[in-house]
Formats: C-alpha cells, structure tokens, sequence
C-alpha cells in the first residue's frame, strides 16, 4: 500500500498526536504510539493517553485502507530533516518506509489490536467564541498538579442560569472568573492540563465546538478537522465561595510590569528564604523586601510608587504564585485588596471584568 503525503501535514498531524501519547509506563505498547486508519479518501490519526484522546484527519488519494500504529518519534526527528515538498509512504506488513528524493528511512509498526479509539459523542454540539481560551488562561494555571486529590487537578465549569463561571485552585491559591459566556451545558469539572494543551493548540481558532457527555461522562473540543476528548473528573470541588473575601481594609492599585520586575528583583534574595517576598503598604506606595532577618531586609528592599487607600498592611507571600498570576494578567494595572496580614488576599485586574485571583499568604514571625 503506497501514499503520499506533504512532509509538513504529516509532521503538524504526529507532533499534535505525541502530546497525547501515554508518557508514563504502561501495559499497552499500542498506547505509545499513534493510529492511522485510512479509510476511503481520509487518513486519520489517532492517539491517547486512555484520559484525553485525540482524533484528526486529513485528504489522501489511495485505493487501498489500513490501519497502522507506530511510534512516532524517530518518525518526527526523520521528518524534520526532509526538505519541504511530498513524501512518499509505503505500508508494509511490518513496517512504514519512508522515502523522499534519496533519502529512504525504515520504521517498525507497533503490533496489536487493542488501540482505544474515543467514543462516538452523539450529543448536541454547542458553538464556543474563542475568548473562552484566553479566559482559560487566567485560570488553569491554579489548578494542584498532585493527583491525590483529583478534584483540585480540575477547572470547574459552573453552569449556572445558562452562564459559565470558571474557577481553579490548588489550596494556596484560586483563580475565579465570571465568565460572560452563555453555555447550555451542565456543570462539569475538567483536567486543567487538557484545557492547557488545547488552549495552546487552537489559540489561532475562530470558533470551537463543545460536546459534553453525561452518559460517558466525556468533553470534546472541536476545531476544524481536529476533535480533542477528554475524560471528566468525578469527584467534589472545593466550597470555593467561602475562601473569597467579604470585606477589605486595604486597596492597593499599582502597576502590573513595574510590581512584576521588582517581584522579580527580591526573588533573586528571596531564594534562600523560602521563596517568601514581604509586601509592605506605606502611604507613599509599596515596600517588597525578604523575610531575611532585619539587617539583610534593609538592605535588600525595591520601593514602588502606588495609590494606597485604608490600613497599613505587612503579608507575606510565596512570590512564584505573584509571578505566575502577573505574567499572565492583562492590563497596566493589578488591584490589590487586603483585609488583614493572615487572610487571603485578592488580586484583581483593570482590564478583565468578573475575575479576581486569591492568594493565601505566609505567616511569618515578626
């Protein structure tokens, strides 16, 4: 059997597919690798970790289907060495050959016939703007990365009067947003790191198509020719609402890349003291120095301008959660609200309407 194939759809379509391999030991070699299944004038590609799963498609001439696993890395370096134009593809019963001008190369197939293929989602699929992936972004980055309590690896979607609230957390911080999204959906909690991988994947898209299944418990993104599955999480979010703060003291509103670069700049002293970075409000703006004991703190300190309004406040925080909240923040100013040294404090941006982030601060000895 012999196709052919652009080297640049074939190496966009393996490269997609490897990110949804399973990377960690498994029983099923087959899950290592990807599927191709021709099938008529379509060749389309499968892979999955047995959580999230891929399947996406492109037009191929040829007569003759099959159906094929291989592995895909030795595959992609060779690919990434052809010049750009057709590569030439012929299936044989053990192996894939590829060859282009004189340059040939012999790759073994992965043998089985266990290969899960995603299930056929039946269910009505509701049209997404493609601000949703930009609202993700401000959220997943909050989610745990530790698997022993599953749920707080999750966004939960909350569906609410047919509009979508988003919110993450991971225990020492929460990120929240009001979505505006209209969506007839019911509530579902998913895997942050699949709505990360699509949010990175389809940030081009114009339009998404989503697919929730009750019955087997499934979310699909569609994009095109391209439809990314992804397994539900079951299990009970966090009481979310009872972390966010009533009511404040303190209001900070400074600005974001000048507060970011010197976060930045007493990280560099705050590395041999726990991460910690101590935000002091003065009435003339913000004082950020270490937990360090008192004569390295006067030393090492960077001074901001801002418009303080309320108490003075002295809190602590770990500043590679300040980090990652700025870095993605939009807008020239962050708004901070404090009520007091020991409780969470929300961040707020000038530019997103309906979001605010929670960090929980540090207690320090004063």
């Amino acid at each position: 059997m012999k196709i052919t194939l652009v080297k640049e759809v074939l190496l966009e379509k393996l490269n997609l597919c490897s990110r949804f391999t399973a990377n960690k030991i498994t029983t099923n070699n087959a899950l290592e690798g990807i599927m191709l299944k021709k099938k008529g004038g379509k060749l389309i590609f499968y892979a999955t970790d047995l959580t999230r799963f891929i399947k996406t498609e492109t037009g191929i001439k040829g007569k003759e289907d099959f159906c094929i696993i291989l592995s895909p890395k030795k595959i992609v370096d060779f690919l990434n060495l052809l010049t750009t134009g057709p590569v030439d593809i012929e299936v044989k019963e053990k192996a894939i050959v590829m060859s282009q001008g004189k340059a040939r190369g012999s790759f073994p197939l992965i043998t089985g016939n266990d290969f899960p293929l995603p299930p056929a989602l039946s269910d009505k699929v509701v049209v997404l703007d493609n601000k949703l992936l930009g609202q993700l972004d401000l959220i997943t980055f909050a989610s745990s990365e530790d698997s022993v309590r599953p749920a707080l690896t999750g966004t939960n979607f909350v569906v609410s009067d047919n509009e979508l609230t988003l919110v993450a957390t991971d225990g020492f911080r929460l990120s929240f947003l009001k979505s505006g999204t209209k969506l007839k959906t019911p509530s579902m909690l998913v895997p942050s790191v699949f709505l990360d991988d699509v949010v990175h994947l389809l940030s081009g898209a114009d339009e998404l198509g989503l697919i929730v299944s009750e019955e087997e418990k499934m979310i699909a993104i569609k994009s095109g020719e391209t439809v990314f599955y992804s397994r539900l999480i079951q299990g009970e979010f966090p009481a979310y609402e009872r972390v966010i703060p009533t009511e404040l003291k303190t209001t900070v509103r400074v600005e974001k890349d000048e507060l970011l670069r010197n976060i930045k700049l007493i990280s560099v002293f705050a590395r041999d003291q726990s991460n910690i970075v101590v935000l002091e409000t003065l009435e003339s703006g913000l004082k950020l120095t270490t937990k360090a004991p008192d004569a390295d703190a006067n030393n090492n300190y960077a001074m901001q301008d801002a418009q303080v309004s309320g108490d003075n406040q002295h809190i602590a925080f770990n500043y590679r959660f300040v980090i990652d909240l700025l870095t993605r923040l939009p807008g020239k100013e962050v708004v901070v609200e404090i009520l007091r040294g020991d409780a969470p404090v929300v961040f707020k941006s000038d530019q997103v309407k309906g979001f605010l982030h929670i960090i929980m601060p540090v207690r320090i000895g004063e």
